[in-house]
């Protein structure tokens, strides 16, 4: 699968876990989020920057991205930093304008609002912390950790309140910041941060607070592990999560907690879900005590009592070299011990650039990693920056090949960095947000903004019978091609000498409503498995220019960056009705040969009226490892 680097796939096959196929979930064509970007400035002098987003779903179908910025919004909120929001009641697929998190933005002079992050519950209940200069709640004017509520379900938010307890009395030189929140989804709530002391003795020290109600109130601040002597960098960041029973938390430290030495380890500690105090802390990765590296930046994502724990690393690990790496360990028994450490991407020992930042989520199947990365991939990508993926659906155990999270990503020409994924379990839909500076060929301006790419699993498990469906008059009417090639892989489906379709009554109208989805599955022992899914959505504007157009008969899709780059389907009457489905740039074929034990289905599904177009193929053309070709039963 993408990217594919014959010169060393049998040494990464010695050094790493065996690569799966890749997960079905296809990730759509970047949009903007915040709805400033294609109006903001781009004045190098007088810049909007929006930066460091965060995104969460409260499991139904609710969203709120939160994020950094010095956007005036129009001259209402003053351009200091502040947070903003945007909020999508379809579970991501669309946006809320962007507005400021609380009324006191504009009104907190040149505070300085940065690092966001938020969480939901499943009762309408959501909290965002943020690192912030404000003197809003009292205080020295230095950075510390602030919290804002929502009861509405993201709708609307609270004033901030400082969560670190000594923040109004601790010095101008003491740095609260890089927060990070969760939430048991009954009541009780946990956040984690760094502090930097630059006055006095300097020291970093990770501290934590809990709530009991919802996260109205905060508890005094406790510490979280041994204070650090060894101040290097500021860098390190948190993260933390609930288990079913306990929380889990996570921070990069240079403190030499077990003979791990000064050069930055991942350290975790469990916080009992009962009595909501925390455990000793330990070292996270293995290596801890004989790598040299700088470990920082930890991610964690939950199923069960499967957590997954991804962090950036300059070890030279299994060769890998001293550039930056994505590392990857996991625990079986709800964080309480982990793995050894591995390298999470395939290409880690070849690639040429920095990986940086890395985020993981689950939707209870597979757990997905994204990060920001300047390498190529093999010419998939550019150096300007691009956002990176990996995919696992056995509990981390093994990985997807790397692959460029964007359909874009090869013809883009802004830096893409920061990314956040967050997963609906319920729905099966995932969103990623990112800071960039890509113009979306020429949509928005230079300045960074923050993207967004949504994906959904539309398709049934197994196909819906094809008897329920339309189907092609004549054998051999319906094709398909399949091309696994690199960057270059394709695929072709095309359905004619159809049965009677009606324009209006079957077809609906993809220019505003109807959205599409094309699914393939293969036999293995007469037992089919999803093996593609191509989402097709109503209206769209493809970076300028609409997606769809209508004809007489029908209607037509192009989208050069889609996961399907191009679809068709006319009405028609004795043998004249038809449709297709190709997919180019972005698309990940399918591992081949296909099973096809004892045949490959495809399923083109209108979603809006529950009409399909259906053809089976139980021989081929061709079957091998980079093509399959085959005309219908």
């Amino acid at each position: 699968m993408n990217p594919r680097l014959f010169l060393v796939a049998a040494l990464l096959g010695l050094l790493l876990p065996a690569s799966q196929a890749l997960a079905l979930i296809s990730f759509g064509a970047p949009g903007a989020l915040n709805s400033t970007a294609a109006a903001d400035s781009d004045d190098q002098a007088n810049e909007d920057v929006d930066a460091q987003p965060d995104v969460a779903s409260d499991g139904i179908a609710t969203w709120v991205s939160v994020w950094s910025s010095d956007n005036s919004l129009g001259g209402t909120i003053g351009a200091d930093s502040d947070i903003l929001f945007a909020r999508s009641a379809d579970d991501g697929a669309t946006w809320s304008s962007a507005s400021a998190l609380f009324s006191g933005a504009a009104t907190d002079g040149v505070a300085s609002d940065t690092e966001p992050r938020v969480a939901a519950s499943t009762s309408g209940v959501w909290v965002a912390v943020f690192a912030s200069t404000t003197n809003l709640a009292g205080g020295s004017g230095d950075l510390d950790v602030f919290f804002s509520r929502s009861t509405d379900n993201g709708g609307t938010w609270s004033n901030p309140a400082r969560l670190n307890s000594d923040g109004a009395s601790d010095g101008i030189l003491d740095q609260d910041f890089q927060p990070s929140i969760a939430t048991d989804g009954a009541g009780k709530w946990v956040a984690v941060w760094k502090l930097q002391a630059l006055g006095g003795p300097t020291f970093n020290q990770t501290y934590y607070s809990v709530s009991t109600n919802n996260g109205f109130s905060w508890s005094s601040q406790l510490p979280l592990g041994s204070q650090q002597t060894a101040n290097i960098g500021l860098g390190q960041g948190t993260d933390v999560v609930f288990n079913g029973s306990d929380f889990v938390a996570v921070w990069g430290s240079t403190d030499d907690v077990s003979g791990n030495g000064i050069d930055g380890d991942i350290l975790y500690a469990i916080i009992d879900g009962g009595t909501l105090t925390a455990g000793a802390e330990g070292v996270l990765n293995s290596n801890g005590g004989t790598d040299s590296g700088a470990d920082i930046y930890p991610s964690l994502a939950v199923d069960g009592t499967t957590v997954v724990a991804t962090w950036q690393s300059n070890e030279n690990l299994s060769g890998s070299g001293t550039d930056s790496d994505i590392l990857v360990s996991r625990s079986t028994t709800g964080g309480s011990s982990w793995s050894a450490v591995t390298l999470l991407a395939d290409n880690a020992i070849s690639d040429i650039g920095a990986d940086e930042r890395p985020s993981v989520a689950t939707d209870g199947e597979e757990f997905i990693v994204v990060w920001g990365s300047d390498d190529p991939l093999g010419k998939l990508t550019k150096t300007d920056g691009d956002i990176l993926t990996v995919r696992s659906s056995d509990g981390g155990v093994s990985w997807t090949s790397v692959a460029p999270l964007a359909s874009t990503a090869g013809k883009d020409k802004g830096a893409d960095s920061l990314p956040a994924i967050a997963a609906d379990g319920n729905s099966d839909t995932w969103a990623v947000v990112w800071e960039s500076t890509d113009t979306l060929f020429n949509t928005l301006g230079v300045d960074e903004d923050i993207l967004f790419s949504h994906a959904e699993q539309n398709c049934p498990s197994a196909p819906v019978a094809a008897a329920t469906c339309f189907e092609p008059t004549q054998a051999g009417a319906s094709s398909l091609t399949i091309k696994e090639n690199g960057a270059k892989d394709s695929l072709g489906w095309k359905w004619n000498k159809g049965q009677d379709v009606d324009k209006a009554a079957d077809l609906a109208d993809p220019l505003t409503t109807a959205d599409y989805v094309f699914c393939l599955y293969d036999e293995t022992g007469e037992t089919p498995t999803l093996i593609a899914e191509l989402d097709v959505p109503a209206g769209g504007n493809c970076f300028s220019k609409p997606c769809w157009k209508e004809t007489t008969t029908g209607y037509s899709y192009k989208h050069k960056y889609g996961s399907a780059s191009g679809m068709s389907v006319f009405a028609g009457t004795g043998g004249k009705a038809k449709a297709s489905v190709k997919a180019k740039t972005g698309f990940a074929a399918p591992s081949l040969p296909l099973d096809q034990d004892s045949q490959v289905s495809a399923r083109l599904h209108n979603l809006s009226n529950s009409k399909c177009f259906a053809a089976e193929f139980s021989g081929n053309a061709a079957n091998d490892a980079g093509l399959f070709k085959a005309k219908s039963d």
